[in-house]
């Protein structure tokens, strides 16, 4: 039910200032096509910006002879496991 109450805002925010009556063929609105593609082209070209420089920075270390350093693992942390004493004949199958 929010998520249909969010729609109907986001819906009315976007649509319902809009004064279209006067419109006979339907255009589209360049900045809310912007505004839409926008974040994903942002977040694909920000991969490919990192690609490009771990590339050249793996190109410095080869020619200066510099190792890459490790990256640092986050400690895991071992699930503890409490053993417990099942009754005898508890989860046997009983054949009839």
């Amino acid at each position: 039910m929010v998520h249909i109450e969010e729609n109907i805002k986001k819906f009315t925010d976007t649509w319902g200032s809009r004064d279209e009556t006067e419109v006979t063929e339907e255009i589209y609105d360049c900045e809310l096509a912007k505004d839409e593609l926008r974040p994903n082209i942002e977040e694909e070209l920000e991969r490919m910006v990192d690609g490009i420089i771990n590339l050249e920075l793996d190109g410095m270390r080869v020619k200066y002879g510099i190792k890459k350093k490790r990256e640092i693992k986050p400690h895991r942390v071992r699930k503890v496991t409490k053993k417990v004493k099942i009754p005898q004949g508890l989860g046997k199958r009983n054949p009839k």
